[in-house]
């Protein structure tokens, strides 16, 4: 799977291959108990989430209130705070002699059609999902 930036960054695209499609196709015939689960959107975004930028974010960090499925930046080791902020909230990090540190959230997309059905869907059906940053 691939991303793109779309609208300024305020759409992150989330692309699936005639590869990934067919990978979503088997998961759903061959493990529908699984199939729309936190952890079969987890397991199908691993790889790409491991050769790039983005992240999986709580929404509990960036005080959104929902249980969407939200991918986002993370500012790096130069980046920490020592109060919980960042544009978009922060994500605890761990504490040194001075005391507890925070990573800032730079950006963040949800999927926000997440009540109705799993991105999962949009990536099988159409090739691509669509996370929002609605500020």
């Amino acid at each position: 799977m691939e991303y793109e930036f779309r609208n300024g960054r305020t759409k992150l695209a989330i692309k699936a291959d005639e590869e990934d499609r067919k990978e979503l196709t088997e998961l759903k015939e061959y493990d529908p108990d699984k199939w729309g689960t936190t952890q079969a959107e987890i397991e199908m975004l691993e790889t790409m989430l491991a050769n790039s930028e983005l992240q999986w974010i709580d929404p509990a960090d960036t005080g959104d209130l929902t249980d969407c499925p939200i991918l986002g930046i993370v500012g790096g080791d130069d980046e920490t705070t020592r109060q919980a902020l960042g544009p978009y909230g922060a994500i605890h990090g761990g504490a040194d002699e001075s005391g507890p540190f925070f990573y800032p959230i730079l950006e963040r997309w949800g999927y926000t059609p997440y009540a109705l059905r799993t991105f999962l869907e949009d990536l099988l059906e159409d090739g691509e999902a669509v996370f929002v940053n609605s500020n």
